[in-house]
This record gives C-alpha cells, sequence and structure tokens, in this order.
C-alpha cells in the first residue's frame, strides 16, 4: 500500500504516576488510606479508516481504597495548548487532540478530564478480603473528534498519560 495510502494508528500508553507498583499507602495528620488501582492498561486504538468521523474507546479499571471513600483523579501527558495530544514521531511534528473523560459507578458519560487538574467526586469501594478488586468500575473514555481525524496524516501516533489518584 502506498504511504500516502495508509490509515493514521494511534495509541496511547497509559501508566500510574507511582510507576509500576498498584498500591499506594497515603498516610498523615488524618487518617491513612490505602489506595489500590489495578486492571490500568495501554490504549491500542488500532488503525483508524479513512473517513471516521469520531473515534471512541473506553477502558474499565479498579480503585480500591481502605477505608472506602471519595479520590481525586489528575491527569498529565503529551499536551499542546491546553489538550491532550498524539503526536507522529516522523520527520514533521503533527499531533491528533483528544479528550479524555472518567466516570465511576452511576456516573454517566462521565466528566472530561483537563491536563494537570484534579478531578474529584469519585467514590472507591473497599477491596475485598483477599485484598482484590471487587470489579473494575471506573471508566477512563478516550475520544477523537472530527477536526482531529481530520487533520491527522498518516502515520504513526502516540501519546502518554500519567494518571494520579489520591483520597480526598
Amino acid at each position: 500500500m502506498p504511504a500516502a495510502a495508509r490509515m493514521p494508528q494511534l495509541v496511547l500508553l497509559i501508566s500510574l504516576l507511582t510507576g509500576a507498583a498498584s498500591t499506594v499507602v497515603f498516610s498523615g495528620t488524618a487518617t491513612a488510606a490505602t489506595l489500590q488501582i489495578t486492571e490500568l492498561s495501554d490504549m491500542d486504538l488500532g488503525e483508524v479508516p479513512a473517513g471516521t468521523s469520531r473515534l471512541r474507546q473506553r477502558m474499565r479499571f479498579c480503585v480500591a481504597m481502605t477505608p472506602a471513600g471519595p479520590y481525586q483523579i489528575t491527569a498529565n501527558g503529551t499536551r499542546e495548548n491546553g489538550r491532550f495530544v498524539l503526536t507522529n514521531g516522523a520527520g514533521t511534528h503533527r499531533s491528533v487532540a483528544f479528550d479524555l473523560f472518567i466516570s465511576g459507578r452511576g456516573q454517566g458519560r462521565g466528566r472530561r478530564l483537563q491536563p494537570g487538574i484534579p478531578r474529584g467526586g469519585l467514590s472507591a469501594r473497599p477491596p475485598r478480603a483477599d485484598g482484590s478488586c471487587r470489579r473494575p468500575f471506573v471508566q477512563l473514555r478516550l475520544q477523537v473528534d472530527r477536526a482531529g481525524l481530520s487533520s491527522a496524516a498518516s502515520g504513526h501516533y502516540s501519546g502518554q498519560i500519567q494518571l494520579t489518584v489520591a483520597p480526598e
């Protein structure tokens, strides 16, 4: 297939700010909390066919906290002009802007995450007695709109998002 006819391939790498650890202990003058994040993985959006008007992908993961309670999440990563972007590493710099939305159990379509701004109002469940997650109920949704897709030249695009989760 000629290079001009190739479709863009979009990949988003997602990591916790704490690195590979999935359990973080917060302590201070208030009650100590143990926060566990599981089932978080990269999102491979694959090849995007020409003429695609909107691209959405969802990922569910688990946030468990002892004691159970409210938490906030902050997303940081590759961005331009205040928006998250996937970039093409080829000789010419090209990018595709996208939005991230976060929702917990019963929160519908989710609330938009803005780069570097904590989003609170999420509620963590306690883990099971064996420490495992009851079920992944947090949803992270990535959405690329028509303008972002129409401006994407063929090539491989990628980006990285770091999620920081902390008790409120």
